[in-house]
């Protein structure tokens, strides 16, 4: 027990003092009558499944089930909250004074839907949506738990607009930067406190720089972002640089942690000390460049590399419901490959090129190292149809029978193909789709876990029958 509070708390993650106490409330820490760590408990941290919810003045700890939601949620985990099913993303303890109350797992709380698949499958059917939008290649489309009826959609030649009901505005313009001939915009990716901090990431080639840029940009202005404004060039920060890679692609996984992929540049995916080829796990929670986060690949790798021994990645999604990663590799010659990371299972894994494409030696018949190699879940002969499109798993509400399965596809021909996990293997399913367009450009998902498909001109839904 003590005198008069003297100090109001640091911003945390739910969990202040009470009307005083030597650190936390009323379900963190010991009730008292003073506290320098008390008052004012922050907002919800924008890392997992929302630690806890938004901390009342002296408020209490997160609760057992996530709290009641508070700032952004991951995007494999929503705003958190007991959910439809599957398991809620956990509070952590209660915080003592102003601390963080811990980082919630990978939930099934907020809008995914992580129960079982239910019915007898059916006719699936490809919705054609945002007729009004003209963007000839889109590439990107993402959406925000914090504004789930604004979908934010990046075309290649460098144009992002954004989408809110009926009205259509362009919400960032690269143009200038990208050339007819480059790359151009590979990921858009909304941080996982938008809703607050307005931060959005792009992966795109710069031709002035003869670079890959991941560049964050904030919506509105620093420092008083507004996430329902455009976006400044002048507000872009320039994360990491990548020279003579043109592939790849940005997500934020279920610590608030970016991954980033990049295409190899020959012969180079099996060397640790140069990002191309590799999957990086790196913080952007500092003013400049990136940070470099503990569980990454040690020794002589460098220490943003979490994996390695990839060609061209193409997308980069994980499970909504339990964490697992799914990364699609174009090969060169033989073989493109759908690659599948457990949850869990930590950094340092080789996926094996360049000394192998697909599951085989390269260049073939020659024999090769395969000891610590990870096999591809699914391979597929380039005889049988054209570079994967990296898609999720559905979790969404509106196609029961469909739940759990991976969503993916074929460029040239907008072939859809559906592939579920089962027995810890990833098996292809007899089910499949054409897009009306005939080619596929991109995969996206909203907020409630429904699925889009991109091509060129056009977008679509898909919706059961």
């Amino acid at each position: 027990s003590g005198g008069t509070a003297t100090h109001s708390g640091g911003t945390g993650a739910g969990g202040g003092a009470g009307t005083g106490g030597s650190a936390g409330g009323s379900t963190g820490g010991h009730a008292g009558t003073s506290a320098t760590t008390g008052g004012t408990g922050g907002t919800a941290a924008t890392r997992g499944a929302n630690v806890g919810g938004s901390a009342s003045t002296g408020g209490g700890g997160g609760t057992p089930t996530g709290g009641a939601g508070g700032s952004a949620g991951a995007p494999a985990g929503g705003a958190a909250g007991t959910g439809t099913g599957g398991v809620s993303g956990a509070a952590g303890m209660s915080g003592t004074g102003g601390t963080t109350a811990g980082t919630g797992g990978v939930g099934g709380g907020g809008p995914f839907d992580c129960s079982p698949a239910e019915g007898a499958p059916a006719t699936l059917k490809w919705t054609k949506v945002f007729d009004d939008i003209a963007l000839a290649d889109p590439v990107s489309l993402v959406n925000d738990p914090g504004f789930p009826d604004s979908f934010f959609i990046a075309d290649r030649l460098g144009k992002v607009v954004v989408i809110h009901g009926s009205s259509t505005k362009l919400y960032l313009d690269l143009s200038q930067y990208i050339r007819w001939e480059d790359p151009g915009v590979i990921s858009l990716a909304l941080h996982p406190g938008y809703a607050t901090n307005g931060r959005v990431f792009v992966l795109y080639s710069q031709w002035r720089r003869a670079m890959m840029e991941v560049s964050e940009f904030v919506a509105g202005a620093r420092p008083t972002p507004d996430p329902r404004a455009v976006v400044s060039l002048d507000s872009e920060r320039v994360v990491l640089e990548q020279v003579a890679s043109y592939g790849g692609d940005l997500t934020f996984d279920a610590d608030g942690l970016l991954r980033v992929a990049f295409e190899d540049f020959p012969s180079k995916a099996q060397d640790l000390g140069v990002f191309w080829g590799k999957i990086l796990r790196i913080g952007v929670e500092v003013p400049y460049g990136y940070s470099a986060p503990p569980g990454n690949m040690s020794g002589n790798a460098r220490s943003a590399i979490w994996s390695y021994g990839f060609r061209h990645p193409r997308r980069l999604t994980f499970d909504a419901c339990n964490g697992d990663l799914y990364i699609a590799d174009t090969g060169q010659s033989a073989y493109d490959e759908i690659n599948l990371e457990d949850a869990g299972s930590g950094s340092g894994a080789n996926f094996g090129w360049d000394l192998m494409e697909g599951g085989h030696c390269n260049p073939p018949p020659a024999s090769c190292d395969t000891a610590g190699k990870q096999y591809p879940a699914l391979e597929f002969p380039h005889s049988s149809g054209c570079y994967p499109v990296g898609g999720y798993v559905y979790r969404g509400s509106e196609i029961p029978w469909l739940r759990g399965t991976y969503v993916f596809g074929e460029s040239c021909t907008g072939r859809i193909r559906f592939a579920k996990k089962i027995a810890g293997q990833l098996t292809l399913t007899a089910t499949s789709s054409t897009l009306p367009s005939g080619k596929l450009t991109s995969i996206g998902q909203d907020a409630k876990g429904e699925l889009y498909a991109l091509a060129p001109g056009a977008i679509y839904r898909l919706t059961g029958n």
